[in-house]
């Protein structure tokens, strides 16, 4: 993911969400890029791409609000300021007819 996304911009995080109780992916995840302008044209290009054999959903994503930071003007991490993440998440697989 790394590689896909650095070709729009420098990836500073990639977060793969795992279950807690058979720690396997959950199936998404989100990439911090170092530009809230490059997030958003990695986002529109690589929307339906193939990663691994699948095509994924890419969208930028808003943090969520956290009230206890909110009125400091941090994010869910304590950093200053609003950060934005490109959310990429394997797309399901339609079954095709003949298949």
């Amino acid at each position: 993911m790394r590689d896909l996304f650095g070709q729009y911009g420098e990836v500073e995080e990639i977060k793969i969400i795992y279950d807690r109780e058979t720690g396997r992916s959950r199936g998404f995840g989100f990439v911090m890029m170092e530009n809230e302008g490059h997030c958003v044209t990695a986002a529109e290009a690589l929307n339906g791409a193939e990663l691994g054999g699948r095509n994924i959903a890419v969208r930028v994503a808003e943090p969520r609000p956290n009230a206890a930071n909110n009125d400091r003007g941090r994010d869910n991490e304590g950093r200053q300021g609003p950060k934005r993440f490109a959310l990429a998440r394997p797309r399901a697989r339609r079954a095709r007819d003949g298949e």
